[in-house]
């Protein structure tokens, strides 16, 4: 009732003044960029619909102030054509997108869209982009650790073989703590009006080599044992592109993650990195009796 009622308030003016404009019949970019096709909007929302009609602003407006972040699309997800619909597949991933990569750490696209891969990429450019979706795994920019053996036995990331097999094995253990983790956290932060943060594979890697590292060397640290910032490892794992960071370190062998978050909680410093509002990524990381927790906006 209360969300309805600021609806009501936020919308009686624009009602009151309506003009006898109608929704156009075809989607339209507006003035702030966002491509948006009223005819849809209201069909899709007929709860909208019955209180704003098919007037194009008032439609527009809802979208921005509620609509957006109830999940409605501005749009039909394949009716708007692009340029990018007659791209062949590997025009596409010429330009930096892989749909491969799309669709494995974008399920809720992949359940409406399926795996067309033009259609993937017809979401990511009118609204994946946005979101702060990726449309490509992070670059692996340390050439001293390629996938290919070296004079060092670098395998990838700087690791050997067995090395990394063992973070891989160590994240995919925890992957069911980890995602139970991130939605406890990602209610948080919406219950405190911030964005919510996705899970990135990389980061999860990497998050998880320093937890290993803590586990190893049995002292929970930002500094990793061989004198470098934790922050190195975003550079060993080819993690780049953004301009906050931040990291949540515990010794703790609890597997509550109710009660795991709530330490944190509790913690200022840690809050502060929990509720930071330009952070968008999050690895969990976990090795034993060590937790580690990586962002980047």
């Amino acid at each position: 009732m209360m969300k309805k009622k600021w609806i009501m308030i936020g919308f009686l003016a624009a009602v009151m003044l309506q003009t006898s404009m109608t929704a156009f019949a075809a989607p339209k970019q507006m003035s702030d960029g966002t491509i948006f096709d009223a005819v849809y909007y209201a069909d899709s929302n007929p709860d909208v619909k019955a209180v704003f009609g098919t007037n194009e602003q008032n439609l527009y407006t809802h979208y921005k102030l509620f609509g957006k972040n109830e999940g409605r699309l501005p749009v039909a997800p394949t009716a708007y054509p692009t340029p990018a619909t007659q791209q062949s597949v590997a025009s596409i991933m010429e330009n930096g997108f892989d749909p491969v990569y799309y669709a494995n750490n974008n399920k809720d696209v992949v359940a409406v869209l399926g795996n067309d891969p033009q259609k993937l990429y017809l979401h990511y450019t009118l609204f994946g982009k946005n979101e702060g979706r990726r449309g490509c795994a992070p670059t692996n920019t340390n050439t001293s650790s390629g996938t290919s053996s070296s004079s060092s036995g670098a395998y990838k990331y700087g690791l050997d073989q067995t090395q990394y097999n063992r973070v891989l094995q160590r994240a995919d253990s925890n992957n069911g703590n980890a995602k139970s983790l991130v939605s406890k956290i990602n209610s948080y932060r919406d219950d405190k009006d911030r964005k919510k943060l996705r899970r990135e594979d990389v980061l999860e890697e990497a998050a998880t080599l320093l937890a290993m590292e803590m586990d190893d060397n049995e002292r929970a640290s930002s500094t990793r044992p061989n004198g470098e910032s934790y922050s190195s490892v975003f550079s060993q794992f080819g993690i780049s592109g953004f301009d906050e960071y931040g990291m949540i370190y515990q010794k703790n062998n609890t597997s509550d993650m109710g009660k795991l978050l709530e330490e944190w909680k509790s913690d200022s410093s840690d809050k502060s990195e929990l509720l930071e509002k330009d952070y968008r990524y999050v690895g969990v990381g976990r090795s034993n009796k060590y937790w580690v927790l990586l962002f980047t906006d």
